[in-house]
């Protein structure tokens, strides 16, 4: 059986630990029994597959895929990395698209910079 990669085994952990809250917090104010675990397990489930998580959309957490930032010119060097391409968009201002396109190849440099998937 293959493992999955970090980021999913993440994910999927995060997911476990907050059905299991959210199931106690609803048992600890009287709104569902014991007998109705089950079933609020299964709901909680689907949200979850469906990708949200206290508004936070999941499902992106799970495809990311990790990012390097390597100078432009010159001595390829990597000056940082990044856990997806939203977030390195973020922190350096640079387009999310731009940085995804250099990635996959169809663009060389975004921001300046040249960027790869780790």
């Amino acid at each position: 059986m293959k493992s999955l990669p970090p980021y999913q085994r993440e994910a999927e952990e995060a997911q476990k630990k907050s059905t299991v809250r959210i199931i106690r917090e609803l048992m600890d104010i009287g709104i569902i029994t014991y007998a109705e675990i089950q079933q609020v397990s299964m709901y909680l489930n689907m949200a979850f597959h469906l990708g949200y998580d206290q508004g936070v959309k999941l499902r992106g957490v799970m495809h990311q895929k990790p990012v390097k930032q390597i100078t432009g010119h010159g001595k390829r060097l990597v000056i940082a990395t990044y856990s997806s391409a939203r977030e390195a968009a973020k922190r350096t201002g640079t387009d999310k698209m731009g940085i995804s396109r250099c990635c996959n190849g169809h663009q060389h440099t975004a921001g300046g910079f040249r960027w790869a998937f780790d």
